[in-house]
């Protein structure tokens, strides 16, 4: 049977470079990107799938209809905010 794997988050950091490592060794079409942000225009090549992965639905949906056999879940609420720098001695 013919892997076909679909990568959700495939547009952050880790996202990117498994995809293409993927895509490298199994083929173009094999491997399927998904997430909520359009791919850059470096990572655009081959098969996306614009979605968020908390839509059961649609997750089952292209489960089924693309035949996927490996799911990797690398999506992740982006929480991370950007601080100016402060004394932590100055806080109390």
């Amino acid at each position: 049977m013919e892997e076909k794997i679909l990568v959700i988050g495939s547009t952050g950091q880790v996202g990117t470079e498994l995809v293409k490592a993927l895509r490298k060794r199994l083929g173009m079409r094999n491997v399927i990107g998904a997430d909520v942000h359009n791919p850059k225009p470096s990572a655009s090549e081959g098969p996306f799938i614009y979605m968020d992965i908390l839509n059961k639905i649609l997750l089952d949906h292209v489960i089924k209809e693309r035949k996927i056999t490996q799911v990797y879940a690398l999506a992740a609420m982006q929480q991370c905010r950007i601080f100016s720098y402060c004394d932590p001695c100055a806080l109390n």
